[in-house]
């Protein structure tokens, strides 16, 4: 995976967190590691975000946060929740999010859900990819919804749901190179055979 890749992913988990004066006080270092990514679309959604939070007061930012995330369950954080509900599937589809982490040695040290967006883009930027991390990837998509109601109501986060909805995008586009390519080399392994 691309460094600039890792960088968009561990950003955008920490720009996710709630904002509180530790929160405050890290924006310098955050605002440091987005100067060193390419110009493109996600940079620039990410300069506008921390735009935002260097000139709004805490106490709106929290507001604003807790308004998106934690009093509308149609934006939360939760992916599986946007994908599932409240069904039974959504806890084996957890359960099997744990055992991805557990397997890549992987320590969550936050009492959130498997599920929790900031968790699974920390993850992805820190653990070399996989057959295992891919599905992972794949619940990324589940951010089109809560982007979407964020966007609609003028709210600065569905800027950092933009940014993990195109590098989820870029994902998959990569992934079906890679299953094209390794379909096209195991057809001329087997033409060559003959």
């Amino acid at each position: 995976m691309d460094d600039h890749i890792k960088i968009q992913l561990k950003v955008t988990s920490l720009l996710l967190e709630y904002p509180d004066e530790v929160f405050i006080r890290s924006l310098p270092l955050i605002e440091i590691r987005i100067a060193q990514l390419p110009d493109s679309y996600a940079k620039d959604k990410l300069v506008r975000f921390t735009s935002y939070l260097q000139t709004t007061p805490l106490i709106h930012l929290q507001e604003t946060y807790t308004e998106a995330f934690d009093m509308n369950p149609s934006t939360c954080l939760n992916l599986t929740y946007h994908l599932l509900g409240d069904s039974e599937k959504r806890g084996n589809v957890m359960a099997c999010m744990r055992q991805i982490y557990r397997e890549a040695g992987y320590e969550t040290t936050t009492g959130e859900l498997p599920d929790y967006l900031p968790l699974i883009l920390e993850f992805l930027s820190e653990c070399p990819a996989s057959d295992r991390t891919e599905t992972l990837w794949s619940y990324l998509g589940a951010v089109e919804k809560p982007a979407g109601a964020l966007r609609n109501a003028g709210n600065p986060y569905s800027l950092l749901l933009d940014v993990v909805r195109d590098l989820a995008a870029e994902f998959s586009v990569q992934c079906s190179e890679v299953r094209v390519r390794k379909s096209e080399d195991g057809r001329q392994r087997t033409e060559d055979r003959w």
